[in-house]
């Protein structure tokens, strides 16, 4: 009889799946967006790999040669071309590491890593007659790296070039360059994503085929406890079943639409990723469909685990010093581009004075108050403006993101901060999301000792506004 305390009911059961399916779903997306984020990392660390090649380039060696035969007996030549090979070598996934300069408008090698006796070797002097006009233009854009995708009768390349200024005049004198296989590169990139997909997919179905198998197998004991329930027992449950519906009514009309569309987006294009004779462009166009959807998705999940956390206070605080211009700086990187795609006026009133406004809070909280509010007003305003300011009274900090949106109506008021709640709650609505931003901003804001709300006027714009204490000092320290 005891074993049968380990026993799970079916309520268990249900809950043990869910979390059993968000997590493998939560892991399953986040391991694809990783796979698909890692493509366009994989370019920046390229980049980043050419930069640190270029500064361990000997200029003061590089000063002697002038992309001329007679500097193959230098003895700067051969240190350059040294360490050219050397550079390749620490790094075999390129193909050729290089110098040259432009002179006449016109690209000169001044080195290479290829041995003497390799026909892929190009000596000092010789003329790279397929140059582009990237090869050409790099000698006049600062110091800035750039990544070159070109093709040419050797193969594809992804090129990075690196400008090298003189030590003296700072001027540039030459550019550096690695080559590595374009081609190698995408089908790595799409191979390793068809893999996940398909690895994630298995997943989620052996994980539907367990449940059943273990919901059946514990089908016979609930229906035989639900017997042996009394009227009081039966009473309850029917208040709990109630509650239940209402609850998961609300959540389902809310998130259901969210995750089952891109999730078929998702499958969808990974079918027609299938195909032998789609066009690097139709894949391209399939990929970036599969991104933005599975981004949707986990921003999703990612809101519903964070109020889970919220309301089980699994948010730990951690204090720390700060500034509104900290603040600000954060807000207009990540949404500046936002606001330019929807040519929307951003403004901050802040001014240069505010950096030496500092006070002590959770960082990391307020910077995700502000997103949420800011995701929420660019999300419902298509013309006009988004602006955040801030003011201080009575030892706290007022502040307000305001747009020109669609506005609130009055009787939303009172639920839109709700957990999953939202002005219009039909799966035919014209904005996408789950509704639970400013539930969660509610909630970090409360956190923090502070309040929020609204006013609106729909057709004119919305204003919602919040505070947090001023402490000037650390809350968990003595003073």
């Amino acid at each position: 009889m005891k074993q049968n305390r380990f026993r799970l009911n079916r309520n268990q059961n249900r809950i043990l799946f869910i979390f059993l399916f968000v997590g493998l779903l939560i892991f399953g997306i986040g391991h694809i967006f990783r796979v698909l984020q890692s493509g366009h990392d994989e370019y920046s660390v390229l980049k980043r790999l050419g930069q640190t090649a270029a500064g361990v380039m000997h200029y003061d060696d590089l000063i002697h040669l002038n992309a001329l035969p007679e500097d193959t007996l230098k003895v700067q030549y051969t240190i350059i071309k040294k360490l050219l090979a050397e550079i390749k070598n620490i790094n075999p996934t390129a193909h050729f590491a290089y110098i040259y300069l432009i002179r006449d408008g016109k690209v000169y090698f001044m080195a290479d890593s290829e041995p003497k006796d390799s026909p892929d070797c190009s000596p000092a002097g010789q003329e790279l007659t397929e140059a582009t006009n990237v090869d050409k233009s790099m000698m006049n854009v600062g110091s800035k790296a750039t990544i070159e995708f070109s093709k040419d009768r050797w193969g594809n390349w992804v090129s990075i070039l690196v400008p090298l200024k003189h030590p003296n005049t700072g001027k540039n004198m030459a550019v550096f360059g690695m080559d590595f296989d374009g081609k190698a590169l995408k089908a790595e990139q799409r191979n390793n994503l068809l893999n996940e997909l398909l690895l994630v997919i298995l997943s989620l179905i052996s994980l539907f085929l367990f449940n059943k198998v273990f919901s059946d197998s514990i089908k016979l004991k609930d229906e035989f406890d639900l017997l042996k329930k009394t009227e009081q027992e039966l009473l309850e449950a029917k208040e709990k079943a109630e509650e239940s519906d209402r609850l998961k009514t609300s959540f389902l009309k809310n998130i259901s639409h969210e995750i089952r569309t891109p999730m078929n987006t998702i499958l969808g294009f990974a079918n027609l990723l299938k195909e032998q004779d789609l066009s690097v462009e139709y894949k391209e166009l399939f990929l970036n469909n599969m991104v933005k959807s599975g981004e949707r998705m986990l921003n999703t999940i990612y809101d519903i685990i964070e109020l889970s956390r919220i309301q089980s206070g699994q948010v730990k605080l951690s204090f720390g010093r700060t500034n509104i211009q900290e603040q600000i700086d954060m807000i207009q990187e990540k949404f500046y581009p936002i606001a330019m795609g929807k040519n929307l006026e951003c403004s901050c009133a802040i001014t240069p004075d505010d950096m030496y406004v500092i006070f002590y809070t959770d960082r990391d909280l307020l910077s995700s108050i502000f997103q949420k509010l800011l995701w929420n007003a660019f999300k419902f305003t298509s013309k006009g403006f988004v602006k955040v300011g801030y003011e201080i009274k009575d030892s706290m900090l007022f502040f307000y993101v305001k747009d020109s949106g669609v506005g609130v109506n009055e009787d939303q008021k009172s639920f839109i901060f709700n957990y999953f709640r939202q002005g219009n709650e039909s799966l035919t609505r014209t904005f996408e999301g789950a509704g639970t931003g400013l539930a969660i901003a509610k909630g970090y804001v409360e956190m923090l000792n502070g309040q929020i709300w609204v006013e609106s006027e729909p057709g004119v714009g919305s204003t919602f506004y919040f505070t947090i204490p001023y402490y000037k000092h650390d809350p968990n320290l003595p003073i």
